[in-house]
C-alpha cells in the first residue's frame, strides 16, 4: 500500500529493510525508475525477518516473566493484558509483511495512477516540490520518536529490548500508510488549486507550451480581432471541456487508489487501528494501577507509561489525520464543483429532492406515535 517515486524513496528504502517492501527497482541508464520487480530474494527475507520478529516476542516475554524486576507480570489480569498487547503488534506486523507479499499487482496499480495523475497535474500547476522534503520530514519525525523511547527504556530494563524492536517494525508500517494517505491528500488539494484557478478564477494559467493542444490559447484567440466571438466562445468550451474532462479522470484515479488500499490492505489497516485501541487501553490499565498503588509508587514506571500514552495518542493520529486531510479536501472539491447548484427549493427552507421523503417519512412516523399515545389517553 504505499507509493514509490522518485521523491519518496526513502519510505520505500525504509519500508524494504524492514520487510514490508519485497520489491527492486529497475533503472535507465539516466538512472530514472522504469519498472518496479517482485523480487524473490526480497520475499525470502521479510519471511525471515518475520520469523526472527516471532522469536524476539517470544525471548521478551520469558525474560519479562523470569525478571527479579517485572512491570507488566505482577499480576494474571496483567499477563494477560501484555499477551494481547504483544500479539497485536506482531499481528499488525505480520498482515503488513504478508500484504507487501501478494499485494504486488495492487501495488503497481495503485502507483500506475498515481503517476498519471502527477502527469496530468504537471501540465496544469506544476510538479509537487514539496514531496521529498515531507517523506523525509516524516520518517526521521517518527524513527526519532520511537528511537529515543526506546533508548530510554533499554538503560533501565534491557530484557525489554526484544520486545519494544517491534516498535520500530511496527512505525514502519505506519509511515507506509501515513505517506500514501498524505500523498492522496495532497493530490487531492492540488486538484481542488487546479480547479479553483481554472474555473472560479476568470483567466486561464496553462503556459500554452505545456498544453499539448496546437490550437492558440482563450486569450491569443482575443488578440485576433479577425476571429470571431463564436469561434472564442466555441474554443473556450472546447477548452473547458478538456479540462473537465482530466480533472473528472484524476478525480476517479484516486478514488481508485483508496478503494483499492482498503480493499487489498484493509486487514493490515484494521490490524494498526486494533493495536492503537488495545495499547491505549493496556497502557492506561497499568498507569491507574501505578497510581493505585501508594504502597510502591514507582515514578519511573509512572513516566514510562504517560510516554506510552502519548506515544499510542501520536500513532492513532498518524493514521487518522492524512486520511481526514482527504476527505476535507475531496469534500472542498465537491463543494466547488456545486458551488453554483440549481436546485428547487421550498422558499428555501428546504431542498426538495429524494433526501426529502426520508424526512417526512420520520416526520409522519413521529406524529402518528404521538397522535396514538393521545388517543390512547384522552379516548
Amino acid at each position: 500500500m504505499m507509493e514509490i517515486s522518485e521523491p519518496t524513496l526513502i519510505v520505500f528504502y525504509a519500508s524494504r529493510i524492514f520487510g514490508y517492501a519485497p520489491y527492486r527497482l529497475e533503472r535507465n541508464a539516466s538512472g530514472k525508475i522504469t519498472r518496479i520487480i517482485s523480487s524473490l530474494v526480497m520475499k525470502s527475507y521479510s519471511i525471515a525477518l518475520l520469523f526472527t520478529l516471532v522469536v524476539l516476542c517470544t525471548i521478551g516475554l520469558t525474560n519479562d516473566v523470569e525478571a527479579t524486576v517485572s512491570l507488566r507480570m505482577k499480576s494474571t489480569t496483567s499477563r494477560i493484558a501484555t499477551v494481547f498487547d504483544v500479539n497485536v503488534v506482531v499481528a499488525s506486523c505480520l498482515f503488513g509483511v504478508v500484504s507487501g507479499n501478494i499485494g504486488f499487482r495492487q501495488m503497481l496499480d495503485i502507483n500506475r495512477r498515481i503517476k498519471e495523475v502527477d502527469d496530468i497535474l504537471f501540465i496544469y500547476i506544476g510538479r509537487d516540490k514539496q514531496a521529498k522534503s515531507r517523506a523525509i520530514k516524516l520518517v526521521l519525525t517518527v524513527y526519532a520518536l520511537i528511537l529515543s523511547i526506546l533508548v530510554n527504556i533499554v538503560n533501565n530494563l534491557y530484557w525489554y529490548i526484544p520486545f519494544y524492536t517491534l516498535y520500530v517494525f511496527l512505525m514502519t508500517l505506519e509511515i507506509q500508510f501515513a505517506h500514501t494517505s498524505w500523498g492522496l491528500g495532497t493530490r487531492y488539494r492540488r486538484l481542488n488549486f487546479a480547479l479553483n484557478k481554472m474555473f472560479l478564477k476568470e483567466k486561464s494559467f496553462i503556459q500554452a507550451s505545456n498544453v499539448g493542444f496546437t490550437t492558440a490559447t482563450i486569450n491569443e484567440y482575443r488578440k485576433n480581432e479577425n476571429v470571431t466571438n463564436a469561434l472564442r466562445r466555441d474554443h473556450a468550451a472546447y477548452l473547458h471541456n478538456i479540462y473537465l474532462k482530466n480533472f473528472a479522470y484524476i478525480h476517479e484515479s484516486l478514488g481508485k487508489v483508496v478503494v483499492c488500499i482498503s480493499s487489498y490492505f484493509g486487514l493490515a489497516l484494521l490490524m494498526l487501528l486494533s493495536s492503537c485501541l488495545l495499547h491505549l487501553i493496556v497502557t492506561a490499565y497499568f498507569l491507574i494501577l501505578s497510581l493505585m498503588d501508594e504502597a510502591d509508587i514507582d515514578p519511573f514506571h509512572i513516566t514510562l507509561q504517560c510516554i506510552w500514552l502519548t506515544f499510542h495518542t501520536f500513532r492513532l493520529l498518524l493514521i487518522v489525520e492524512p486520511c481526514n486531510l482527504m476527505s476535507v479536501e475531496l469534500e472542498s472539491f465537491w463543494q466547488q464543483l456545486l458551488a453554483d447548484e440549481t436546485q428547487f427549493t421550498a422558499y428555501g427552507i428546504c431542498k426538495i429532492d429524494r433526501g426529502i421523503l426520508t424526512t417526512l417519512l420520520w416526520t409522519i412516523t413521529t406524529y402518528l406515535v404521538i397522535l396514538l399515545q393521545f388517543q390512547k389517553i384522552y379516548g
